[in-house]
C-alpha cells in the first residue's frame, strides 16, 4: 500500500476503526477481520520512506495533507480499501490569543522527540514540521495524544485554534 500510494502519488487514509454500530451514521460500512466501520473523517496524505528495512518494515512519515469525508468504498479486493472522499475545509488561521498556546505544545513537543527519538536522520525529518501550527498540532497529536478517541475528536475539529485550546485545557 505505502510503495503503491508513492508510486501512483495517491494519498492514504488513517481512519478510526470499530465494531460498535452506534456511531453508524458517523461511519462507513467495512469488510475486515475485525472491525465493521471505519469513522467517516480521514486524514490522508502520501507518504515518505524514512527508513525500510530488510524485512520488509518501513518507517514512514505521513503528513497529513488533506482531511476529508469517506462517501463509500469503491474496491475491497486489494490488501486495502480503495474509497471515494470529499475533501473536507480547515481553518488555519492562528488566531492572537493562541500564539503563546501553541508554543507551549510546541515546547512540549520538541522535549518528547529529543526524549523519546534516537535517530538524528528521524529527528532530521520531524524538525521541518515544528515550523508550522498545523503541523505542531498534528505531530502533537499524533504523538503525545493516547487516546484514539480523542484523536478522532480533535480529526473532526474544523477550526486549529478549536484543536489548541482542547490540546492545552484536556491534556
Amino acid at each position: 500500500m505505502v510503495k503503491d500510494s508513492i508510486e501512483k502519488n495517491i494519498p492514504i487514509a488513517l481512519a478510526f476503526a470499530h465494531s460498535e454500530d452506534s456511531l453508524a451514521s458517523e461511519s462507513t460500512a467495512i469488510t475486515h477481520e475485525h472491525h465493521s466501520y471505519v469513522r467517516k473523517t480521514v486524514c490522508m496524505g502520501v507518504p515518505e520512506i524514512v527508513q525500510e528495512c530488510s524485512d520488509g518494515t518501513m518507517v514512514i512519515l505521513l503528513t497529513g495533507t488533506l482531511r476529508g469525508t469517506i462517501m463509500e468504498v469503491l474496491d475491497e479486493g486489494t490488501p486495502y480499501l480503495v474509497c471515494e472522499f470529499t475533501p473536507k475545509a480547515s481553518i488555519q488561521e492562528l488566531k492572537a490569543e493562541n500564539i503563546l498556546l501553541l508554543r507551549r505544545l510546541k515546547t512540549k513537543l520538541e522535549k518528547w522527540v529529543g526524549k523519546m527519538v534516537k535517530l538524528e536522520c528521524q529527528k532530521d525529518h520531524l524538525k521541518p514540521c515544528l515550523t508550522q501550527p498545523e503541523r505542531v498540532v498534528g505531530l502533537y497529536i499524533e504523538l503525545l495524544v493516547e487516546s484514539p478517541e480523542t484523536k478522532q475528536l480533535l480529526l473532526e475539529m474544523d477550526d486549529i485554534n478549536e484543536k489548541i485550546q482542547y490540546l492545552i485545557f484536556n491534556s
